[in-house]
């Protein structure tokens, strides 16, 4: 099942999920900054495709990766849903490994995940893991209640197609502001090529796009996300010539009171 959504469509849908309330999740983001492709794992191949309905999908069932723009850039990113084998990089446990490489033991068959869908978000969750693993769904904190995503079965809340907000237990709210979201290719790979980003954080969520109705939820799939180029936007040279200018008139303006 392919989701062909336009940024109008996508804004109405988190427009009325910010209505009926947020979520508190774990996430566990891996640094594209640090290690450039990443291999991890996601525990669900329709974990996208369940995010990008109406009612959201479980954030758990994503891979969550980060990356830093230090100035406006033109942004190329790939994502590859892994083949059946055995993956060093993937931990048998289900979880990634840590940026610095920690040791584990890998995976001897992770299925292969043959349809990818990803989401782009301006800004990052803030980290926590001790509190936000034990996050208490739908629990009043002061004056933050939340929506009840337990109940619904799920540990947490994922809007593959709008803005997502996420509380965790100590009441510290972060909030990802939807840029796109590419799910178009029939294999497992999808690209996006040459994307506008302004400076600042970004989140990149990706998981399995096999149809909810028909796809098995569970098991291990390895997924690994790639910047395949990042290309700074030059400033404009009318904006020079502005500079430029403004800085003569200053000089000017700068003698004439000497004189």
């Amino acid at each position: 099942m392919k989701f062909r959504k336009n940024l109008v469509s996508a804004l109405l849908i988190g427009g009325a999920m910010a209505v009926s309330g947020q979520a508190s999740a774990h996430i566990s983001y891996r640094s594209l900054d640090v290690s450039n492709p990443f291999q991890r794992s996601v525990t669900s191949n329709v974990g996208w495709a369940d995010a990008a309905e109406a009612n959201w999908g479980d954030s758990h069932h994503g891979a969550w990766f980060s990356f830093n723009l230090a100035q406006d850039s033109l942004v190329s990113i790939q994502v590859t849903g892994l083949a059946a084998g055995t993956y060093p990089t993937l931990r048998a446990d289900g979880q990634a490994l840590t940026n610095a490489g920690a040791a584990s033991t890998p995976y001897t068959a992770a299925a292969a995940l043959t349809d990818v869908g990803f989401s782009i978000y301006q800004g990052l969750f803030p980290i926590s893991p001790a509190v936000y693993e034990n996050a208490n769904n739908g629990v009043a904190n002061g004056s933050v209640k939340y929506r009840d995503f337990a109940a619904e079965g799920k540990q947490g809340g994922w809007n593959a197609l709008g803005d997502t907000q996420l509380y965790n237990d100590a009441g510290v709210a972060g909030n990802l502001i939807f840029k796109t979201a590419v799910n178009s290719s029939t294999g497992n790979t999808e690209t996006l090529l040459n994307f506008f980003l302004a400076a600042g954080d970004y989140s990149l969520a990706a998981g399995g796009a096999i149809d909810p109705a028909t796809g098995t939820h569970t098991g291990a799939y390895g997924i690994q996300a790639q910047l395949l180029n990042v290309a700074a936007v030059p400033v404009p040279g009318a904006v020079w010539l502005m500079i430029t200018g403004l800085m003569g008139l200053l000089g000017l303006q700068k003698r004439r009171m000497v004189a």
